[in-house]
């Protein structure tokens, strides 16, 4: 299968001083492009494929020299992405723009001293080849500077001191995880590493497919092709793979080890998914391996790694006592410590913006089930001659036992770990909080959910795109349909998502029987969408749809039958059908009053929604009722402190201000201030809703200096955070319109009774209670100022509006006529 995916962010195009360019780190979450350069060899930007590239600087330098290209050949079967600079000033800018690859540059020419000082101590440079025929002239700058290294100026030389630059740089690489100590009841989701969870989850889905090898090898050169592989390896690749051991290919110097490690750095699914059934025949043939050489392992052994951490890293690791340690991918140690101790002393003296680590990693037969995790001794497999080379699989994890400074050099640190396994209380925690977090989807769709719960939108929607693309079964597309539609509702694009959700519908409808919940969850998500797009007609209609295959398929005093009576009940109180949201409210009450303990905070909730149908119809006894309801379990349940607390004393608040109680009022506008102003943001929209209250209640009281100080706040509030056609919005200018109006400041009144109308206007039905409130609203501007014609036509259409949308009893109805009345008799 294709998966053309990548987590992060692309190589950033802002240039940067060298002490202010992002270290390159081990563990990377980016699969970043090489800077661009018009001197680039490449055709066009691809991916860089490894964990470094290769830069050549000479002054002087020719591409189209014989001399040049024999160079060119030989270095890119080492070093895919391959670039070449004459300029000093652009090639260090190109170096400053790269974040998380390695660079090894080759300089050569009359003006290679020049760049030395400018680059030497960029992070982003692994080795400096200083090419010359003379190398005892030039043999001090190794001394002057830790990174140059000087090479005879030939292919042979420079091929094999890149080479051997090129595996160590790999090493480094090789990407770590840590996870902290915690108890098992500790132990949460968001604890983990992005990079620890993704190559779990990819390790479990690459091992668990089946492909056919040949096939996928055919696949992987052809990928390998696109982001300009060297041709002579591929074809190297293609002839001799069935030939040579997994493990054999592993440590030969050719593409397979730096495109894989590379992969596992940046996340990369579509790279990872072509390596897949290299990585499937590399760790069954460690398995096997592991079988054979049982014996060796059932005596404790303590294995060597030497590597370098970014300063980052290592403070993650320096805190990770009695925590645990995974490494990402496939890694090598060394039962022989003097041979990891060489590449420990190059590394300590090369490079002092890293931490240089010296793991000692014990394994205990007595107290880790070794088959688990397989490891093997691969000295008679690989290319590379080694002494007692151990290879580990992926996500090989270890118990950070002991953290110290080396005693022979304070620039070493010594890590002691030992290996576990599923047994370990804290891995078992860890294992079950996971499971109780990913999907129980399998294969692709379970990576797919798992990125789509993060937040990684754009990554699961191409990797669920891919899937459609790769399946011929109706099940598997229906759900993969339902995810995407979840993904364009998260991202806001609404009308695509309720494409995507109605072709899923559409599939499911074949397959599943006309009951069966499935149907209801995409009737009720397609509902909610519709929502979003204020398209109320068609949201009550899959609203319906999903409440009639409920009520088909659960009992009668079901939860979810009670969400969506409560859903049901909800649209029609945005529409203005207050009847009807009443009935379905109650309806849900109903349910929860059976269901639930009398202090549950849902029946809390189910109250405020039936109090907020009674205070829309102007029964302010009524909603003050249930309103109260939903405080007294508040009050048993929450904390003193908790903003729902405050919600329910602005509410009440609200209904004792309304009914003319104004001491009351300001009782409960007290509570609620204390609370909300502690506990809340300055911006956030629920003080907003909480300062026009106030304000309300100052204007009832004609203070309307202080009225409008509190409607100042709430619209200040508004206009930051809201969208200018938002109906909180349009709310708040009426409020304002209201106190103008009743100072007797009509100029303003109108000014903001306009604002919100038109807001109003194209956001609801025209003949929605609101609009004839409004409309009532700005009659009477006009009949304070003498325009009693334009007064009389909007009571008019007040009046008209309110017959069709409130009840006959309604408050409103009342003042409408009497306004109309009144202005008649005027004229």
């Amino acid at each position: 299968m294709v998966l053309r995916i990548s987590i992060g962010n692309k190589t950033k195009d802002t240039t940067k001083t060298s002490s202010e360019s992002t270290k390159q780190v081990t563990t990377t979450t980016a699969t970043s492009t090489a800077a661009h350069s018009s001197s680039s060899l490449r055709s066009g930007e691809m991916k860089i494929m490894q964990n470094f590239l290769l830069i050549w600087f000479d002054g002087n330098i020719d591409k189209n020299h014989e001399d040049f290209q024999d160079y060119f050949t030989e270095l890119r079967n080492i070093v895919s992405t391959f670039e070449k600079f004459n300029d000093v000033n652009r090639c260090a800018e190109y170096l400053r723009r790269i974040e998380f690859e390695k660079v090894f540059l080759i300089v050569s020419g009359t003006l290679n001293k020049d760049i030395l000082p400018l680059v030497h101590d960029m992070i982003q440079i692994d080795t400096i080849f200083f090419l010359t025929r003379d190398k005892n002239r030039y043999k001090q700058l190794e001394k002057k500077w830790s990174k140059v290294q000087i090479v005879s100026a030939s292919v042979n030389s420079i091929c094999k001191r890149l080479n051997k630059a090129v595996r160590e740089c790999d090493h480094n690489v090789v990407p770590v995880s840590f996870v902290p100590k915690r108890t098992s009841m500790e132990t949460t989701f968001d604890q983990f590493e992005l990079s620890f969870i993704y190559s779990i989850l990819i390790k479990e889905i690459i091992l668990e497919t089946k492909e056919d090898d040949t096939k996928c090898m055919k696949d992987l050169v052809a990928y390998c092709r696109q982001q300009n592989i060297s041709e002579s390896q591929l074809k190297h690749f293609q002839r001799k793979y069935h030939r040579k051991s997994p493990i054999w290919w592993y440590t030969y110097e050719c593409f397979l080890f730096s495109m894989l490690n590379k992969a596992v750095c940046s996340m990369d699914l579509e790279c990872m998914s072509k390596l897949g059934f290299f990585i499937r025949n590399l760790n069954r043939q460690l398995e096997q391996l592991h079988k054979e050489q049982s014996n060796a392992y059932k005596k404790r052994i303590t294995v060597y790694r030497g590597q370098e951490l970014n300063k980052e890293e290592f403070e993650d690791l320096i805190n990770m006592k009695d925590g645990l340690l995974t490494f990402n991918i496939f890694f090598s140690a060394s039962s022989e410590q003097h041979v990891v101790m060489k590449f420990v002393r190059r590394s300590l003296r090369k490079n002092q913006n890293v931490v240089t680590v010296l793991f000692g990693m014990t394994i205990d037969p007595k107290k880790v089930s070794t088959s688990v995790t397989p490891f093997a001794n691969t000295d008679d497999y690989s290319v590379i001659l080694q002494d007692e080379e151990i290879l580990f699989t992926m996500n090989t994890m270890f118990l950070v036992k002991e953290i110290k400074k080396s005693a022979k050099n304070s620039h070493l640190w010594e890590v002691e770990l030992t290996l576990i396994d599923d047994s370990d209380p804290q891995l078992a925690a860890l294992a079950h909080r996971m499971k109780e977090h990913l999907s129980e989807s399998t294969g692709w769709q379970r990576l797919g959910d798992w990125l789509l719960n993060i937040g990684q939108y754009q990554q699961a929607e191409e990797l669920y795109i891919n899937l459609l693309k790769n399946s011929s079964c109706d099940k598997n597309n229906a759900y993969v349909y339902q995810q995407l539609g979840l993904i364009k509702h998260n991202q806001q694009e609404y009308t695509e998502a309720v494409s995507y959700y109605k072709k899923s519908l559409k599939i499911y409808q074949k397959t599943l029987s006309e009951d069966d919940q499935k149907l209801g969850a995409i009737c009720k998500n397609i509902a909610m969408t519709y929502e979003k797009l204020d398209d109320q007609s068609n949201a009550l209609e899959f609203f319906e749809k999903a409440h009639d295959i409920y009520k088909k398929a659960l009992p009668a005093n079901h939860p979810d039958l009670s969400t969506s009576y409560r859903n049901i009940g909800q649209l029609y109180n945005n529409m203005g059908n207050y009847s009807k949201a009443l009935e379905f409210y109650e309806k849900a009450s109903t349910i929860q009053e059976k269901t639930l303990t009398s202090d549950h905070l849902d029946l809390a909730a189910s109250y405020d929604n039936i109090a907020s149908v009674y205070n829309n119809v102007g029964d302010f006894s009524n909603a003050l009722e249930f309103y109260d309801k939903a405080l007294r379990i508040k009050e048993k349940t929450l904390n003193r402190t908790q903003p729902s607390l405050a919600s329910s004393y602005n509410n009440i608040g609200s209904m004792h201000c309304c009914m003319d109680d104004h001491k009351k009022a300001l009782k409960f506008f007290k509570k609620a201030r204390k609370i909300l102003e502690k506990s809340m943001p300055p911006n956030d929209p629920d003080l907003a809703s909480f300062y026009s209250n106030i304000g309300k209640l100052y204007d009832n009281m004609g203070k309307y200096s202080k009225a409008i100080k509190f409607y100042e706040k709430t619209l200040k509030i508004d206009e930051i955070t809201l969208p200018l056609d938002h109906p909180s919005l349009a709310t708040s200018y009426n409020s304002m319109g209201q106190v103008y109006n009743n100072k007797g400041d009509y100029s303003k009144a109108l000014e903001y009774y306009t604002k919100a109308f038109t807001i109003r206007e194209k956001a609801l039905p025209p003949n929605h209670a609101d609009l004839a409130f409004l409309k009532h609203d700005i009659g009477v501007v006009c009949e304070n100022v003498g325009d009693y014609s334009m007064a009389r036509q909007f009571y008019e259409w007040a009046f008209s509006i309110g017959q069709l949308s409130l009840p006959s009893d309604h408050p409103h109805l009342h003042v409408y006529q009497l306004s109309l009345d009144n202005v008649k008799r005027k004229m």
